[in-house]
């Protein structure tokens, strides 16, 4: 079996030590960055992150709990055309 013998001239390894470096510093970097986000306090939502908040919890949730009121017409509007209210069901010809 023959080994292959490579030889690495001091200069590129020079080359690998400086890219590690340059790794570690931006490792750091990016982590001070998180880390002082981290403790950065918070602000109060504005206005339209309570719209946005709202009708995302509106389409994920259950309509009954994020629009009472409005469950509660259509569910009894639903009731009345089923019970052969025809001013509820539309034109019937």
């Amino acid at each position: 079996m023959k080994y292959l013998h490579v030889r690495y001239s001091n200069s590129s390894w020079a080359n690998i030590r400086e890219k590690e470096q340059e790794n570690n510093q931006k490792l750091e970097k990016a982590a001070n960055v998180f880390y002082n986000s981290l403790l950065k306090e918070r602000r109060s939502p504005g206005l339209k992150d309570i719209f946005i908040f709202r009708a995302q919890k509106a389409s994920f949730g259950e309509p009954g709990q994020s629009f009472p009121a409005d469950y509660v017409c259509i569910l009894e509007r639903k009731r009345l055309a089923q019970s052969g209210n025809k001013i509820l069901r539309g034109r019937t010809g």
